[in-house]
């Protein structure tokens, strides 16, 4: 029963995708909402996993948002800014 359904399939007619080439890859931004702490824990949860230095991301932007940038990696981390901060 399982030679029959097999003998109707194509076995080599689907072409495989191209290999995956990191080279290729494109640059994404990185939004983060949240409270400082929770920026500042999934900051460095980024540097753990060996995305960005911490000491890379520039200080938080003296408006309503608090704006964490890294040039390097084009990242851009956003926490909602409370008055008393």
């Amino acid at each position: 029963m399982a030679e029959e359904f097999l003998s109707n399939c194509p076995s080599s007619d689907i072409p495989l995708p191209p290999p995956y080439n990191s080279m290729q890859r494109e640059r994404i931004k990185h939004v983060l909402y949240g409270s400082k702490p929770a920026i500042a824990h999934t900051i460095h949860q980024l540097h753990n996993r060996g995305y960005a230095e911490t000491g890379a991301w520039s200080r938080p932007q003296s408006n309503a948002w608090r704006i964490y940038e890294h040039p390097a990696a084009n990242a851009v981390a956003v926490g909602r800014h409370k008055s008393g901060e």
